[in-house]
């Protein structure tokens, strides 16, 4: 979508833009959704809204080259192109600025309210509330209203970039069926021949209404291939940056004879152990008549969704264990956060003043 704004934005796009229903843009209605053409009678395929005196959006096909050439043409008809900047110029803070910033990142309902929860002012006004606590002097109660907001920092900073979760385990265990079964869709390819999987290939998805980036990683087995080899280096290397692991068993039989934990199997597999992973026997659907799960693991079946939504709940709990409720406040940037960090520096140090001056700079104006 190319926003149109200023006193010509209509007269601009009714240069550009010719309704299939006929009347200029300046003669329709405000909010009436118009398709048409843009630039000629066989240009391509728009949808228009003008939806105020001075604001018009035109929606226009993606990648790069259509809404270029949009740009291109308003440009030709007098407006000035600017990146996205969350309409800083009705924006009354850099918060309210910050805050459309990620909206327009954001890729699932549930984090896309939190951040509209900031941008109708509630960490504005927790930040607000520290400052005249810290002025009525209760320096250890605004120290305790600080730090609660930056426990809430770490979950804030993935509302727009997501949490990371890597499949892991040996080949053939069906690991690329997880994946494809937790998406929703056929992600991953699926063959009954180890080592099909070769790159680690990842997709985002909502889970408990959280973005993740769910990623399918090769099976981890000795060998003396150099490709498998190398694919097994960029597991390691994937397992190393998540934010949480599943590591994936066939139901009945574990990894390795014997193993008891999430450790055991990290330390027999060469790999570096995951803080708090999922241990997950998959291929339930296969197991023999009172047969369990080794150790303390999940009993799922890709093939059939016995378990998933029970493994998707715990997914879900691990990444966000406390979920904020509606209306709380949550920091969601470096700068919120690095400015509330050192606010709690300096109230630990008796400095008030420079305390509150940090608090001061989160509620800084939008210009």
């Amino acid at each position: 979508m190319v926003h149109v704004a200023g006193p010509a934005a209509v007269a601009a796009v009714d240069r550009c833009f010719r309704a299939a229903n006929g009347p200029p843009l300046a003669q329709q209605p405000f909010g009436a959704i118009r398709f048409g053409r843009w630039s000629s009678e066989t240009g391509e395929e728009v949808v228009v809204c003008r939806t105020a005196d001075d604001r018009v959006e035109v929606h226009c096909h993606g990648g790069d080259a259509a809404p270029r050439a949009v740009l291109d043409d308003l440009a030709a008809a007098g407006c000035t192109v600017r990146e996205w900047s969350g309409h800083s110029n009705d924006a009354d803070s850099l918060i309210e600025v910050e805050a459309r910033r990620a909206l327009a990142d954001c890729v699932t309902d549930r984090a896309a309210a939190v951040l509209l929860d900031q941008l109708g002012g509630a960490l504005a006004e927790a930040v607000a509330d520290a400052r005249r606590t810290l002025a009525a002097g209760k320096t250890d109660d605004a120290a305790d209203q600080v730090a609660a907001l930056l426990a809430l920092g770490p979950l804030g900073r993935r509302l727009t970039s997501g949490w990371r979760v890597v499949i892991a385990g040996r080949p053939n265990v069906g690991k690329s069926s997880l994946m494809n079964a937790i998406v929703g869709y056929r992600r991953a390819i699926v063959f009954d021949e180890p080592g099909v999987t070769r790159d680690v290939v990842s997709e985002v998805a909502a889970i408990e209404g959280w973005p993740v980036e769910l990623s399918d990683t090769a099976g981890l087995r000795d060998t003396d291939d150099p490709l498998e080899a190398a694919s097994a280096q960029r597991a390691r290397a994937a397992i190393e940056s998540a934010d949480l692991v599943l590591l994936v068993e066939a139901f009945g039989e574990p990894i390795t004879p014997g193993t008891s934990s999430a450790e055991d199997l990290c330390e027999r597999l060469g790999l570096p152990t995951p803080s708090k992973p999922i241990r997950v026997a998959n291929k339930a659907d296969l197991a023999m008549a009172g047969c369990e799960p080794g150790g303390e693991a999940m009993a799922v079946s890709a093939t059939t969704g016995a378990g998933l939504a029970e493994l998707v709940a715990a997914i879900g709990r691990r990444l966000v264990p406390d979920p904020p409720p509606p209306g709380r406040a949550v920091p969601f940037t470096a700068r919120q956060q690095e400015r509330l960090t050192r606010a709690a520096a300096a109230i630990d140090l008796g400095d008030l003043e420079q305390a509150d001056g940090h608090l001061q700079a989160v509620l800084a104006p939008a210009d």
